[in-house]
């Protein structure tokens, strides 16, 4: 399943809330001026710190998807379509992942190689010449360490903010300096 069912979000007029359906969770939607503006305060003011604080926000994030990829029973025995449908129901572009029994099965020195097509986040900041990813990078790395049990790293190797024609990530296990 290359995109969310439709039922995945689900709008609720009484309550005035939006939520997800699959993860039976509250969703609160941002739009791209938002992400432009968010990212612009947080260069202005906290110039290199503004990559670490979204890094870490989405490295929270990812760790939680991996806790919950590990209670609905891992990588083996949870549904392609699901786990696939959990990245997409981010609504941050179009993920393309190894299958899951390559990922499950690859070993603890696998490197997952993941792309992201239309990311919202490098359109929302535009071409600033450097990968602007961070949030994305974040969750992926979370979700690795969690789900592998393992200290990983996420690389953005391409980024539409470069110029590149699509977000590239290279997420491979840490390596002691």
């Amino acid at each position: 399943m290359s995109s969310p069912d439709t039922h995945t979000f689900r709008y609720d007029p009484n309550r005035e809330i939006l939520e997800n359906t699959l993860l039976k969770t509250r969703v609160l939607v941002f739009d791209a001026d938002f992400i432009k503006a968010l990212s612009d305060s947080l260069n202005k003011t906290f110039q290199s710190g503004a990559v670490v604080i979204l890094y870490q926000m989405g490295l929270a994030y990812g760790e939680l998807l991996g806790k919950r990829i590990l209670e609905s029973g891992g990588l083996l025995k949870q549904a392609e379509g699901v786990y696939r449908q959990r990245y997409a129901g981010l609504a941050a572009g179009k993920f393309r992942f190894p299958p899951l029994t390559q990922l499950a099965t690859g070993g603890p020195e696998q490197q997952i190689k993941v792309t992201l097509e239309d990311s919202f986040f490098a359109k929302a900041i535009g071409k600033t010449g450097r990968p602007e990813c961070h949030i994305v990078r974040g969750i992926l790395e979370g979700t690795a360490k969690v789900v592998f049990r393992r200290d990983y790293q996420c690389q953005e190797t391409k980024c539409l903010s470069k110029g590149d024609a699509l977000c590239g990530f290279l997420v491979a296990p840490r390596t002691s300096t």
